[in-house]
Formats: structure tokens, C-alpha cells, sequence
């Protein structure tokens, strides 16, 4: 397989599940906060809502970065650009996943958070593990650089 056959192909499908997962949950947040926390195992909190939404903005957010990497433009040097985009793309949200996911697991060890957080806290330290080994190791081949 070429370097560009594994950037396209495997990247763009990461990229696709860890993005589009993050982008409909923060969709669902913004739109339907209560009825996506119960679609979650989580009972809502009784208070407005409104802070549900900002997260909801917030993961749609970085859900969508993830796409960034693919919105490249045409020429020389476009596949080297957007293999630099990814590596930064994996370096930001890898940060922020490591952030909500020490967050979490704070809060759920002080019994501030029910224990269906916990899977909010895991995928985040996963997905943000991998991305630290795929930078690290991984995209250094395909990059020249660490």
C-alpha cells in the first residue's frame, strides 16, 4: 500500500467514526440535551438545560476538526499539508480529550458524577491514547518528523 493508500484509507476512517461520533453527540446535546443524556445511561440533572448545550457546541466542535485534515486543497504539496493538519488535528484534540477525561474521572471518584460518565471518561483516555501513539509513532513515518 502507498503512504497516500494508508493516509487516505485508514485516516479518513478514524477520523470519520472519532468525529462523526462527536459531532452527532454534540448535535444531539444542543438540540435534544435531555433525551440524548438518557440515550446515554445518564440521568439528566434537573436544572435549564442551557449548559448542556454549550458542551453540546463544544464536542460538535471538536468533532468536526477531525474533518479538517480532508478539506485540502488541490496542487503540489496538498498531501503533505493535510497529513501536517492531521498531526495537528491529533496533537489539539487529543489534549482536549486527555483534559475531559481527567475531568471526569476526578469527578466520578469524588462520587460528583453517576457511574455512566465513566464510559465518557474512558473513550476520551482511548481515543486520546491512540492519537498520541499514532502521532508519535505512526505518523512520524509518514511525516519524516516526530
Amino acid at each position: 500500500m502507498s503512504r497516500r493508500g494508508a493516509f487516505s484509507n485508514g485516516w479518513r476512517v478514524y477520523c470519520a467514526l472519532a468525529g462523526g461520533g462527536d459531532t452527532l453527540t454534540g448535535v444531539l446535546l444542543m438540540t435534544a440535551p435531555i433525551l440524548t443524556l438518557r440515550l446515554m445511561g445518564i440521568e439528566p440533572p434537573a436544572a435549564d438545560p442551557v449548559f448542556l448545550r454549550f458542551i453540546g457546541a463544544f464536542v460538535t466542535g471538536v468533532g468536526l476538526c477531525y474533518g479538517l485534515p480532508f478539506v485540502k486543497p488541490g496542487g503540489a504539496g496538498a498531501e503533505d499539508l493535510a497529513r501536517e493538519r492531521l498531526v495537528t488535528i491529533f496533537d489539539a484534540t487529543a489534549l482536549v480529550r486527555f483534559s475531559v477525561a481527567a475531568l471526569l474521572t476526578v469527578a466520578l471518584l469524588r462520587g460528583d458524577l453517576a457511574p455512566a460518565w465513566r464510559t465518557v471518561a474512558v473513550t476520551d483516555f482511548l481515543l486520546g491514547g491512540f492519537q498520541v501513539f499514532a502521532r508519535v509513532f505512526l505518523l512520524r513515518r509518514e511525516t519524516g518528523r516526530g
